[in-house]
């Protein structure tokens, strides 16, 4: 996993931003990366930055979602 995260850091250095559209900052984790490095040389977009923010947290209630209902039905604990 964490050479999976390193090679989506590695990817803002070799992006070309000029076929970056609004739909990447709705993929996850990749869109971080975007913005922070569209934030760091100044060609950021707010919708851009409003894109990633609203993903992410969609991202984070669906996953928290699916989790809680794992635990309900304890199919995180017994792998049965």
């Amino acid at each position: 996993m964490v050479i999976i995260i390193m090679l989506v850091g590695l990817l803002s250095a070799f992006n070309n931003n000029e076929q970056a559209g609004i739909f990447y900052s709705f993929i996850p984790i990749y869109n971080s990366v975007q913005v922070v490095d569209n934030i760091l040389n100044q060609r950021y977009t707010f919708a851009e930055v409003l894109g990633t923010v609203f993903s992410n947290a969609f991202f984070t209630i669906i996953g928290a979602v699916i989790l809680s209902r794992l635990f309900k039905s304890e199919a995180i604990m017994s792998a049965s």
